[in-house]
């Protein structure tokens, strides 16, 4: 289960950086805290939500748990940016962190379906 996570966890991250930092640059010029905080994020929020999924069985309950835990890693991972970019508005951290976490989570599922 853990190589699972692994590989699961890489891929995440890789797409988080490639959609997340570029975009967290309207909000903070640095691309190294960008990459930072983008993994940093990631750490945090990557084993609550693929524990959290797996832990269920049923494909209804699996796939209903997914999104509710992506939407709420979402949320977490958005109130992280706002908080580590202090000063900066919400509504930007809202937006690259939903949009990031929609490019994880279907990259994940072609990935689990073609791969």
């Amino acid at each position: 289960m853990i190589t699972g996570w692994l590989s699961t966890f890489l891929l995440t991250v890789a797409v988080e950086l490639a959609v997340a930092s570029p975009l967290l640059g309207i909000i903070e010029p640095s691309w190294r805290m960008r990459v930072r905080l983008v993994l940093l994020a990631n750490l945090l929020s990557h084993p609550l939500v693929y524990f959290g999924v797996m832990a269920f069985t049923s494909p209804g309950a699996y796939l209903a748990a997914a999104l509710v835990l992506e939407l709420l890693a979402s949320a977490g991972e958005a109130l992280f940016y706002a908080r580590a970019f202090g000063r900066r508005p919400l509504l930007p951290a809202v937006f690259i962190s939903f949009f990031a976490n929609a490019a994880s989570l279907i990259a994940s599922i072609l990935v689990a379906r073609w791969g």
